[in-house]
Parts: C-alpha cells; structure tokens; sequence
C-alpha cells in the first residue's frame, strides 16, 4: 500500500460524473464510456429495483450503491438498509508502471503497486474525486477541479479540470487534463534554460468529451461532434477510445471495438503527422459495449450487463472475472474494475509490450492485493 487521506464529500451523480466529467452518450449508471465512478441507485446484482415481487425492494444477497456512494444490503425484510462502507467513486491506473489507486466517495484514497522511485508524499489534505500514483508522485483532482502534485509540478494558471491522465513522456512525467470547458491539452515536466525544473503546457485544438495520454506520447481525444483526432482508429463516429502504448482503439456508435497498431510517431504532442501505415488487429468479438479501455497486451470492455471482456491483440481471450462492474481502466499490464457494489477488482498479465512474442498469460488478481474494505 502506498497512500491514504481521508476526508468528508458527497457525490452527486445527476449530471455528472463521479471525477466530476460530463457524463458521455451511452455511459453505464454512475460511470462507463468514460466516466469515473461507481453505481448509482439502481438495483444491484440480479436486478433489485424498488416494488419487486411480494412488496419486497431487493433480493437476499443483492447490495448497490446510493446517489451518495454509500453501499446499501439487502436486509431480510426485503428492503435495502444503509452500510458504513463507501463505494469506490473512481480507480485509476498508470500505464508505465501498473500501480493503482482507489479513491472512495468521501474522498479519500489509497495506491498499491510498484513506483519507479521511492514511496512518493501525500497529497495535501483535501477532497479528492481521482488520484493516480505515476513514476515521480502522486497526482489527485480536488472537488473544485485543481490538479495537485507531489514530486512533480504541473503547470500554472490553467482551467478547472474534469478528469485527467498522468503518463511518462520522453522521460518527463506528463499530466494531460481534459477541462470542464471540454478543451484539452499536455502539461508536461521539464527542465528552462537555467536548469529550474517546471510544466510547460501544449494545447489540443478542439472540444473534447473524452481525451486520453499514453505512454511516450501518444495522444487521443473524441471531440464533441463524435469525431476523433486522427491518431486514432478511422471511422466515422466514436463514443470512446483506448489507448496503451502503440495500440489505439474506438468504440464507435454501435458499440463495436476497432483496434489499431499505430506508427509510433503517430498521436505524439511534438508529431503531427499520423500518414504512416496502420495495421489493424483482429477483430474484438461482438458489439453493444458501453466503454473500453487497455493494458499493454489487451482491449477490455464492458457489455451492456457490465461483464468484462477482454482480448489480446493478436485475438487470444483473456479471462478475468465477470463482474458486473459500473467501470473499468487499464495500464501496463492491470485493468481494475469497480463492482456495481462500490468494491474494486484488480488483475494482471504478464508481459509488458503490445504485439511481442512472449505470452502474457491470462489474467490473475494483483499482488499486493486490494486491502479489505476498499
């Protein structure tokens, strides 16, 4: 375990996500396509919804999460009663060295997984809706939509932030946040001219309602028109995109997954060009999934009933546990999950690059584990 902090929020899940980010068209209840978060205040497993047969609300066994992220049971009576457990509100992991963090509906946080350097600071004393461990520290959006660092700067005077993803870029830590105003860019650390250590920032032009970073630079982005920056799988329409290293991947309307293996000047903040040949990978099976995402080795998505799929590029399935989750995200080689009841599942594969001979195996549950009650 890394980090903890821990303070009093309430989620609001009406017209936002859990991080705070307009939810996209066809987002899962409390946060796929995109979106952080965890279920709302639908039923929970097998259904459950309010005036169920007999009078009764829920079934035995059936738990949720309420507008506020706190996991509701199902008592004896047939009625959902109120736990002490808050639900996870977002997971984010990072795509060079696979840690994972947690942060719960009341704010606070914890990280698992290997750093490059050493066990980074807490983060200030705050309310935090998405906290990242990357290679320098730890980065956390605050309620109000600041990004705050420890390790690294991010830089000065820019907009308030929606969600964001931290990545390595050419050897300097990057954070690249999407904005509440829907525009988006890269802060990226660095090193002036008299050797003081500070964050540049590079717009993207455009309006954005998903926008995403990857490691070495690659970029992708779909704007609010439904059409995506090119670095990324050619279409027409796109609800939500993947990106891990060299592998680009789009969900377009109908919900079906088309994954590219791009040049690796492609999508780079200093490259614009993307006219290089793209080989695209084997198709992902089936369609009607409500968001994606991907580790070094597989796509995952999510299905209409919140099971996870999930599939090597060079067409293997990788075998992880069902679920049903609210959502998913993936880096190196883990994909984490939040459980329509408020938990987190993390799995691993082995390997660590896209397209390589070595077998990256299947899925298993990370060590360090997830501690017991997040």
């Amino acid at each position: 375990m890394l980090r903890r902090r821990t303070v009093a929020l309430a989620c609001s899940i009406a017209l936002l996500a859990c991080d705070g980010s307009p939810l996209p068209s066809g987002s899962a209840s409390g946060g796929a396509g995109g979106a952080r978060g965890a279920a709302g205040a639908g039923g929970g497993a097998g259904g459950g919804g309010a005036g169920g047969a007999g009078g009764r609300d829920c079934g035995a066994g059936q738990a949720r999460c309420n507008g506020l992220l706190a996991r509701e049971v199902c008592g004896n009576d047939g009625r959902w009663v109120k736990t002490s457990f808050v639900c996870a509100r977002t997971v984010a992991v990072d795509d060079e060295t696979g840690s994972y963090c947690v942060t719960k509906g009341d704010g606070s946080y914890r990280c698992w997984g290997a750093m490059a350097g050493a066990t980074p600071a807490e983060l200030p004393t705050g309310s935090y809706v998405r906290v990242q461990a990357a290679r320098e520290g730890l980065v956390g959006l605050t309620e109000a939509g600041r990004i705050v660092t420890t390790g690294f700067p991010y830089a000065d005077g820019l907009p308030p932030v929606a969600t964001f993803r931290a990545t390595n870029m050419f050897g300097f830590q990057a954070i690249c946040p999407l904005f509440r105003d829907g525009t988006f860019g890269v802060s990226r650390d660095g090193v002036d001219d008299m050797g003081v250590r500070r964050a540049t920032f590079t717009p993207v032009a455009g309006t954005f309602v998903r926008a995403l970073c990857a490691y070495e630079g690659l970029l992708a982005a779909v704007q609010t028109d439904g059409l995506a920056l090119e670095m990324v799988p050619p279409g027409d329409r796109w609800r939500d995109v993947a990106l891990s290293m060299s592998i680009l991947c789009g969900l377009d309307d109908a919900g079906a997954i088309t994954c590219v293996s791009a040049p690796l000047s492609c999508g780079k903040i200093d490259v614009s060009d993307c006219s290089g040949a793209r080989s695209v990978l084997p198709a992902f099976p089936g369609q009607g999934y409500r968001s994606i995402t991907a580790t070094s080795s597989a796509a995952c998505a999510l299905d209409q009933r919140g099971a996870l799929v999930c599939q090597r590029y060079d067409g293997t399935p990788m075998l992880a546990d069902a679920g049903p989750y609210t959502f998913a995200e993936g880096g190196h080689t883990v994909v984490c999950a939040i459980r329509i009841d408020g938990s987190v599942a993390c799995f691993r594969h082995g390997g660590g690059s896209p397209l390589v001979s070595s077998d990256p195996g299947q899925f298993a549950p990370v060590d360090p584990p997830i501690d017991a009650g997040w």
